[in-house]
């Protein structure tokens, strides 16, 4: 069986739910963590570009639904903790072609226009997962920490969550780029991770 559904091990304060893996594809119902705010001096400002590779999504045969819920959590994180103002700057669906996903992210580094490049889909092992591929050709110091971080704690939801390859790291021009699954609910818990983080670390590329 190749989505069999799990039991997930769960943080504390956590609500019980049973999820598919982050990266299978499927209708996964496990809740993210809500995530907690490093405490901080004043909001941090991020313009913020949210790409979606999904061949799917980009031929239009289903809604793209992974980017708006990147928008939604940097949104409800803001509006919860007071240590991040985002700005959304682009927002692009394309194709899981490496070329295409490597020209959209170099654009956005080099015009400068956004802080941070967050992409969801990709990550896995399947012949059309390139995004990890097109952002190791881009960035010029990896960010393994982040990375690690997000797949060992969504892990404790969902074990097979670490079977996505998602990179993270900054280009030559100082911008953040977050690889997340593609499944809307990946995307919730991999950022209940990182936003937390996320203010300190472009005050750090600043």
């Amino acid at each position: 069986e190749l989505h069999a559904r799990t039991e997930p091990k769960l943080l504390p304060g956590s609500e019980a739910a049973v999820g598919h893996s982050n990266v299978c594809g499927q209708g996964c119902d496990a809740p993210a963590p809500a995530p907690a705010a490093v405490p901080a001096a004043g909001a941090t400002a991020a313009k913020i570009a949210v790409l979606t590779a999904s061949d799917r999504a980009a031929g239009g045969i289903y809604e793209d639904k992974s980017g708006p819920a990147v928008v939604e959590m940097l949104k409800l994180f803001s509006e919860r903790h007071g240590t991040l103002s985002p700005t959304f700057v682009e927002q692009k669906v394309v194709p899981d072609d490496e070329e295409v996903i490597f020209t959209s992210m170099k654009a956005w580094s080099e015009s400068k226009a956004c802080d941070v490049v967050i992409t969801t889909g990709g990550t896995g092992f399947g012949p059309r997962d390139v995004t990890p591929e097109a952002t190791r050709r881009l960035v010029q110091r990896l960010a393994d920490g982040l990375s690690r971080a997000m797949a060992w704690q969504t892990s404790l939801l969902e074990p097979r969550s670490v079977l996505s390859r998602g990179v993270c790291g900054v280009t030559k021009e100082q911008v953040l780029i977050v690889n997340l699954p593609g499944h809307p609910n990946a995307v919730r818990q991999c950022l209940s991770v990182l936003l937390p983080v996320l203010p300190h670390l472009l005050r750090m590329l600043r």
